[in-house]
């Protein structure tokens, strides 16, 4: 939130979602590939998500690939 503020445009959330550009995040929104809750104001343009959602989303995804990692044995390191 320090960086944003509490709403994120479509600008900013491409940027927070590693995606190249806002069309292929708006593709990705449209096909219902990310679970970002995100809103649209009446009388603004374009799409806007809470920060505190896109950080709770983010961190759902961390979780979610840590948990598939496969253990490491007592002589492994990561990388």
């Amino acid at each position: 939130m320090a960086s944003y503020g509490p709403l994120l445009n479509a600008e900013a959330l491409a940027t927070a979602l590693k995606f190249p550009s806002v069309g292929a995040l708006e593709r990705s929104l449209a096909r219902g590939n990310l679970s970002v809750r995100t809103v649209k104001f009446q009388h603004r343009r374009g799409t806007f998500a809470l920060a505190h959602e896109v950080a709770r989303y983010l961190a759902e995804q961390v979780s979610a690939d840590e948990s598939q990692e496969p253990e490491k044995g007592p002589g492994e390191r990561g990388a």
